[in-house]
């Protein structure tokens, strides 16, 4: 009895040491991943500095393919922000499989005009994922369009600072 009592205990105290793994990006493409090791990231287009696209993607983990991937760097190249499109041949559920681990944040945001903004943080609140989802059809089959993007923390603050130019210029011009 005392050896399995011992043996549960040890059990127990492996099972609580495990966390699941910290949600770091989809099908491959993780934030602080080198941009390079991507598969065929030679066939994306570098549209701005540290800005890379590509129309079509297969993404990994048997998510399936995905349009208008969007991928932004740091200056060492490692990835900081990931945008993409659904494409009427993605897994969606297997999207939303790899979010469980996340944090919601907040409610979704509903807009009378058709769509829903849901996002989400990682435990560690090193990535923000958010999706939008369109209400309207886009698709043939009648299905919602939706789009992705997930960013570290570097990527928002950039992203942040950008605003706050754009609204100082406004400013300033009045």
């Amino acid at each position: 009895m005392k050896k399995l009592l011992a043996i549960s205990a040890v059990l127990a105290m492996f099972a609580c040491s495990q966390h699941p793994s910290e949600f770091k990006g989809l099908g491959g493409i993780e934030i602080g991943k080198d941009f390079a090791s991507i598969p065929s990231s030679k066939s994306f287009t570098n549209t701005m500095k540290n800005e890379y696209f590509i129309e079509g993607y297969e993404l990994g983990d048997g998510i399936g393919r995905i349009s208008k991937l969007n991928i932004t760097t740091n200056d060492a190249r490692q990835i900081i922000e990931v945008k993409f499109s659904e494409d009427p041949k993605t897994d969606v559920e297997k999207i939303e499989q790899a979010l469980t681990g996340l944090k919601p944040i907040g409610k979704p945001i509903v807009n009378m005009d058709g769509f829903e903004m849901k996002a989400y943080m990682s435990v560690d609140s090193s990535v923000v994922f958010t999706q939008v989802i369109s209400k309207y059809s886009m698709f043939k089959n009648g299905l919602p369009k939706r789009e992705f993007r997930y960013s570290s923390q570097q990527a928002l603050k950039q992203n942040a600072e950008v605003i706050r130019k754009s609204v100082s210029a406004r400013k300033a011009d009045r």
